[in-house]
């Protein structure tokens, strides 16, 4: 049976960092999905609207929120870019296809869950770990996420939010080139991760940029001793 196609409709359209947007759109009412998922948008060339090309992004709203949250970098030259940022505004329909993926949190895997995130490779893990830790789930996760600068940061009020509620969610934010008032872990994602205790006995995912992706994949396999069953990777969706 071929995933269904619907039209959704634009309820917000604001930028949250320099080249990132966020994005909401109403829900179908039988619309369904396990976080982790993507969806396809089918979006219009701006200089000619019957050129359609599809793109897929991350789910980040969890399933029990009313609408469809997604964060999106823009690429002002790029077809979605230019469409998101000069078309889609509130009261917008685009036609979307979805849920598809399998980038989903094994919940019968007991082992703890490390999850790494560079930029918008977020997306997917607010779905998950927002559904994970109200739904009750127990096993520790780690999230460390990696983004350029301050002016790059979103969402980390909510995630340490998350992390005063929840004992067993604990937020390592870190910047890759941050301004000098930076307090906090700098550098690649690589050299982070070692520090988390009992780092083999985690199940990992991981998502983001496709370099950082492999390398962290090698790693895991290579020097750091992950089953591999336990080693997950999406590229940037």
């Amino acid at each position: 049976m071929a995933t269904p196609r619907c039209p959704i409709t634009c309820t917000y359209n604001e930028p949250i960092a320099p080249n990132v947007h966020i994005l909401r759109f109403t829900k179908p009412e039988d619309f369904t999905f396990i976080p982790g998922q993507f969806v396809l948008f089918f979006i219009p060339d701006v200089a000619d609207p019957k050129v359609v090309q599809p793109r897929a992004y991350s789910i980040a709203s969890a399933p029990e929120e009313e609408d469809l949250l997604f964060v999106v970098r823009i690429k002002p030259n790029g077809h979605a870019g230019k469409w998101f940022s000069t078309v889609l505004k509130e009261g917008t329909t685009v036609e979307m296809q979805g849920p598809m993926g399998n980038f989903l949190i094994d919940p019968q895997n007991t082992k703890d869950i490390l999850i790494i995130a560079t930029g918008v490779g977020i997306s997917p893990f607010r779905s998950q770990i927002r559904s994970a830790l109200s739904s009750g789930d127990t096993r520790r996760i780690d999230l460390i996420w990696c983004t350029y600068n301050e002016k790059d940061i979103f969402w980390d009020d909510d995630f340490k939010s998350l992390e005063k509620q929840y004992p067993n969610f604990f937020f390592h934010m870190m910047l890759s080139e941050p301004s000098a008032e930076w307090k906090g872990p700098t550098g690649r994602v690589q050299k982070l991760i070692p520090t988390i205790e009992h780092l083999n006995e985690k199940q990992i995912y991981i998502c983001g940029n496709p370099a950082m992706t492999s390398d962290v994949k090698r790693l895991c396999l290579e020097e750091w001793g992950f089953a591999k069953e336990d080693v997950h990777i999406e590229g940037y969706i």
